[in-house]
């Protein structure tokens, strides 16, 4: 079960995306791998008030495996992987507003160098170093924080999605310890129909190839909710 120090820091993944109804409902199956959030999940109702603000809230997703995040003094439990989707206000939408959308995102992004992944070696050393840098250290006050991403990769995925993938760290600090959070995320634009849904995926880091990982299951993940029946 989630504690209260990794709620916090399961609940920044809310505040530190970055968010672009019509009458059918639209039918968003779980990612691979995870499964539906119950009532019974302590996330679940705090999750769907935070995520109201960006949309219609479509469903949260959990996975069964958890990870344990750890300080000097203090542990967080947390699942390893963790999904929500909205659908963005307004609509019917089209692949042209899509495509509007991710140039403007990708312009938020240019200052923002991706991650070379033709420079392997560079590629490995800068995700190494952020794993390393997850290690705790003093803190003399009460806080939370997001660092700067580190962008991986942002892509069009067909005419009509496209997927921003990063690495963040989120860090709570408390009076006498500090919890940090590395984690993989991945924010999806797509259509369905005249829908535009958002999805936002994230993984807790332990490897480099989480990276990959990443990129490769909110691509499944796309495809899969593009390919649900709506009711």
């Amino acid at each position: 079960m989630l504690n209260r120090l990794a709620f916090l820091l399961f609940a920044l993944v809310v505040v530190s995306s970055q968010a672009a109804a019509d009458p059918t409902e639209v039918t968003v199956p779980a990612p691979g791998g995870l499964r539906p959030c119950t009532p019974q999940d302590p996330t679940s109702p705090a999750l769907e008030h935070s995520v109201a603000k960006f949309g219609e809230y479509l469903g949260c997703f959990l996975s069964e495996e958890k990870v344990v995040l750890r300080g000097s003094h203090r542990v967080a439990t947390q699942p390893l992987k963790y999904a929500y989707a909205v659908r963005v206000p307004s609509g019917p939408y089209s692949p042209s507003d899509v495509e509007d959308l991710f140039l403007k995102v990708s312009d938020q992004w240019k200052n923002y160098q991706p991650l070379d992944k033709r420079a392997r070696a560079d590629y490995d050393k800068k995700i190494n170093d952020l794993l390393g840098s997850a290690f705790p250290t003093a803190a003399s006050g009460v806080a939370v924080s997001i660092q700067p991403p580190v962008l991986v990769s942002i892509r069009r995925i067909g005419t009509d999605a496209y997927a921003v993938v990063s690495v963040r760290q989120r860090k709570l600090t408390l009076p006498d310890d500090v919890i940090v959070s590395t984690a993989v995320d991945a924010s999806a634009i797509a259509l369905k129909g005249d829908s535009m849904l958002r999805l936002s995926l994230v993984r807790e880091m332990r490897a480099s190839a989480d990276v990959s990982n990443v990129e490769d299951a909110i691509t499944e993940w796309i495809r899969a909710v593009k390919a649900a029946e709506s009711k």
